[in-house]
């Protein structure tokens, strides 16, 4: 990649947004990014076509998780954008919260957005505390909290801790992942 010999002010690296993802995290590993612009991006594609067509140095992008195996839309962009290689890998464990907007009690849930990988990782707790819930799938776990705030599609969403120096949400529970171990790598 050409634009590698560039200041790193004056480089930009693309992750899967908002700001407070688990890809945010991982770049926030890499030296090389440091002090580089960061944008955030709405899904893969978008990402891999930032570095395609010249707008990001690189992009962050989870390839594999722990506990639910390879990053299908990951691993089926990479096989499909030729001249793009990975150039280094990064791991994150991964918890997450029950999160609402205020006021919103456990027994007020009905529905929670989430991201499905996030999903599947928390589906024990779920069941065991809110058996009869229902499920809105959401492009990121960072999306899913903000939607709280937009819609009233769904009462909690999963999200990393954190999420709340970010949103305005109350945190439900904490530590709602099935396994105590999950981590996803991540490629840059």
């Amino acid at each position: 990649m050409a634009q590698k010999n560039k200041p790193a002010a004056e480089m930009t690296y693309s992750y899967l947004g908002p700001a407070g993802t688990f890809t945010e995290i991982a770049l926030g590993q890499v030296p090389e990014a440091q002090g580089a612009s960061w944008r955030a991006v709405h899904n893969v594609g978008e990402a891999l076509d930032d570095v395609s067509t010249g707008r990001s140095v690189a992009a962050m992008i989870a390839i594999e998780n722990s506990i639910e195996g390879g990053v299908t839309a990951t691993q089926d962009a990479l096989a499909n954008i030729p001249d793009v290689r990975i150039i280094g890998e990064y791991i994150v464990p991964v918890t997450f919260d029950l999160v609402a907007r205020s006021g919103t009690e456990l027994a007020d849930v009905r529905i929670v957005n989430a991201h499905p990988v996030a999903y599947a990782q928390c589906r024990g707790w779920l069941e065991a505390n809110l058996p009869r819930h229902g499920h809105i799938p959401s492009p990121s776990n960072v999306a899913a909290a903000a939607d709280l705030l937009e819609s009233t599609n769904a009462e909690a969403a999963i999200a990393p801790p954190g999420i709340g120096a970010h949103y305005d949400v109350t945190v439900l529970a904490a530590g709602i992942g099935d396994s105590a171990h999950a981590e996803t790598r991540f490629v840059l």
